[in-house]
């Protein structure tokens, strides 16, 4: 038998790229499965990886660089190179559920799906609806007297838990069916939990009690930032200094430290509430804080949501002592571990068992952010598509070899492929700014908006908006709307020279303002940080992506086609996923692509997506390409009225500092020892695998 493998690192360099192996010797791995005439070949695949050939009597399963009995692939001078071999015939157990849960902005959502990945099962608790009394707008408490304070209750979050599960329960759920969970979480947003919460609360939790009726003191404070804040700006200047400037941050954690992330969020924690950081044991992000209250201890961060904290090292995947020396003291002990994405936390805690009649064996695998979850949900495996998330905020993201995109952007693991990364952009104004328009032009009406969008012609006679209800991120402004009727040139395109600033438009113009607007941020600051113009299709999730009127002209815009996911929550469908995908992980004892489970995938699985939207034409794409331009320079104005400049010299010292940065990080090496311990941690080698491999074709 001639099994095909691909050889090279599992886990990335410290530069981001792939470093050449050369294959020097096999040793130990005579067994009664492998001929004693084992050859390797070097193969034509690119840099960083080498097609190598087994020959083997049998099957032969190399895992982290090791054969069944030991063996290991070297190459000169280095620690063990990972091996990946994909693995065929693996089937999960045909009754088996998978649950996925969701702790957004707005609501908790649970997603369940079956061993041949079909979508049986969703629920929701909205917050604002179904738990009023904790007085939350769109999830959030905004803080009357601090500007720019945004808060939500951990105990709503604890409540939403139990109610989903209730009524989960109420509809006859089989709980005992369900194999593994897994969860996503508004990113950024903290958890404090107080000193002793974990041995006196969470791990002795009383099965005939709610979980809201035990944890009422498990929190050193109960409200907890939240990614919409934007009050540490000062923090977030202070931990930029101390570790060189926007572009050192951006090298060393794969973005800028931004008033959201919760690096700067627990700065400001420890500098006007020493009392709360004093008293804290714990800090989780919402996604380990809902996995805690699953596992009856505390949950590992995963190194996909810690990337947005501004306290990891992208690249080694650690906490960075000098980011956390710039935070807070004490803050590593705080933090705890960080945990591989696809690893089990622990199996779910008996009081879960008892209450809902779950299995005993029941794995909780790590959870993370909502961004990754999705990336896992749409079944975005390689470079060249890219996702546009229309909710609350609005994100565009894609998977990308290149772990230093810029200022404008951010750069995580990717969750379901440890040799990536994805690229993504956050605009904070998303749905709400939209809802806002509809509830003043169109009536309160999406149908009404829809007819409004409809009338008004492409490109919207020059007509561009800025529709910022709440602080932006990108580009960092402040509250505010700006108007602009733009010139036409004498070559019928639109340019910024002689620009008029104008207090409204019309409702029709409106509409079309501040949805071509908000497209046309993304696909310029998309082509900023290398993500493909036009890319080969855009998968469009979120609760925007069922507007078929908005896809339309998102299709214009990017100049390709526009698809949907079959399940358009595909943040708890993520999660769902993930929980199948740590699961045969386990069982395997190795690290499983998740195209080789996606392949397995019933042809009605919830990860099909749907055409929605025919590209425009190749003219408008480009028209669209040159307002674009326009509404950068635009921007640029907008920044220069808001924050005065110093611009270009900041750029400038910026440029310097990513260059410097650039080359400290290639004098760094390969770091390949790093992810052969994390994977050894969490896979303990297995003295049996399975027979049939497979041809791994892993995108390295």
């Amino acid at each position: 038998m001639q099994v095909m493998a691909q050889v090279g690192y599992q886990y990335p360099a410290a530069a981001g790229g792939r470093v050449p192996g050369v294959l020097e010797a096999v040793d130990g791995c005579s067994s009664s499965t492998a001929s004693s005439s084992l050859q390797l070949h070097g193969g034509g695949m690119r840099s960083g990886a080498m097609s190598v050939k087994l020959r083997c009597c049998g099957s032969l399963f190399l895992e982290c660089g090791r054969g069944r009995n030991g063996g290991r692939v070297r190459r000169r001078g280095a620690a063990v190179v990972p091996v990946i071999v994909g693995c065929s015939g693996f089937e999960f157990p045909p009754d088996a559920l998978f649950l996925g849960f969701d702790s957004s902005t707005q609501s908790l959502k649970v997603t369940a799906i079956d061993s041949e990945l079909r979508l049986v099962k969703t629920a929701k608790v909205n917050y604002d609806a179904d738990l009023k009394h904790y007085g939350t707008k769109d999830g959030v408490h905004r803080d009357p007297h601090v500007k720019g304070r945004y808060t939500a209750p951990a105990l709503m979050w604890v409540e939403a838990l139990d109610m989903m599960l209730t009524k989960l329960a109420e509809d006859g759920f089989p709980f005992h069916k369900v194999y593994a969970i897994s969860g996503s979480a508004q990113q950024h947003g903290s958890v404090f939990w107080a000193q002793g919460a974990r041995d006196s609360l969470l791990k002795n939790l009383d099965p005939s009690k709610s979980l809201l009726s035990q944890l009422q003191n498990a929190f050193a404070t109960k409200e907890s930032p939240m990614w919409m804040d934007s009050t540490t700006s000062a923090q977030c200047h202070a931990i930029e200094e101390a570790l060189g400037g926007a572009a050192g941050v951006t090298a060393l954690t794969g973005s800028r430290s931004l008033e959201r992330y919760t690096g700067p969020q627990i700065r400001r924690i420890y500098e006007t509430q020493e009392d709360v950081y004093h008293a804290t044991e714990r800090v989780s992000l919402i996604s380990s804080f809902m996995a805690s209250l699953l596992l009856g201890d505390y949950a590992a961060i995963d190194h996909s949501d810690a990337a947005g904290m501004t306290l990891m090292d992208l690249h080694h995947r650690n906490w960075s002592p000098d980011a956390l020396n710039a935070t807070a003291p004490g803050l590593l002990d705080k933090l705890g571990p960080l945990a591989l994405p696809h690893s089990i936390a622990g199996k779910l805690h008996p009081y879960y068992v008892e209450r809902y009649n779950f299995s005993p064996n029941c794995q909780i695998v790590t959870w993370s952010g909502d961004n990754p979850c999705s990336l896992a949900g749409l079944a975005m495996t390689r470079p060249g598509d890219i996702a546009i998330s229309l909710g609350t905020g609005d994100t565009v993201f894609g998977v990308t070899h290149d772990s230093h995109p810029g200022l404008d952007g951010h750069v995580f693991p990717n969750p379901v492929d440890p040799n990536s990364y994805v690229a993504m952009l956050v605009h904070k104004n998303g749905s709400l700014s939209r809802e806002e328009v509809r509830n003043q032009k169109a009536n309160g009406s999406w149908e009404a908006f829809n007819e409004l969008l409809d009338k008004s012609p492409p490109l919207n006679e020059g007509k561009m908006g800025f529709y910022y209800k709440e602080w932006e991120s990108l580009p960092p402004l402040p509250v505010g709307y700006h108007r602009y009727v733009l010139r036409q040139s004498p070559s019928n395109s639109y340019t910024v020279q002689e620009a008029k600033k104008v207090p409204d438009f019309d409702a029709a113009a409106e509409v079309r303002a501040i949805v071509e607007g908000q497209f046309l941020s993304m696909r310029a600051h998309a082509e900023r940080i290398g993500l493909p113009c036009p890319p080969e299709r855009v998968i469009a999730t979120g609760g925007g992506s069922t507007n078929k009127h908005l896809l339309a002209l998102m299709a214009s815009i990017f100049g390709c086609d526009v698809y949907t996911a079959n399940c358009p929550d595909s943040a708890p469908l993520g999660a769902a996923l993930r929980a199948a995908h740590g699961w045969i992980c386990q069982e395997k004892g190795a690290f499983v692509p998740l195209a080789s489970i996606l392949k397995q995938a019933n042809h009605e699985t919830a990860f099909q997506c749907n055409l929605l939207a025919k590209k425009g034409s190749r003219e408008l794409h480009e028209k669209y390409g040159q307002l674009a331009a326009v509404r950068m320079e635009i921007e640029h104005q907008l920044l220069e009225e808001t924050h005065p400049p110093q611009a270009e010299v900041e750029v400038e010292k910026a440029k310097a500092t990513v260059e410097k940065a650039k080359a400290k990080v290639e004098k760094a090496g390969v770091k390949v020892e790093i992810y052969q311990e994390l994977f050894e941690e969490t896979y303990p080698y297995h003295d049996a695998i399975s027979s049939g491999l497979n041809v791994a074709t892993l995108d390295h």
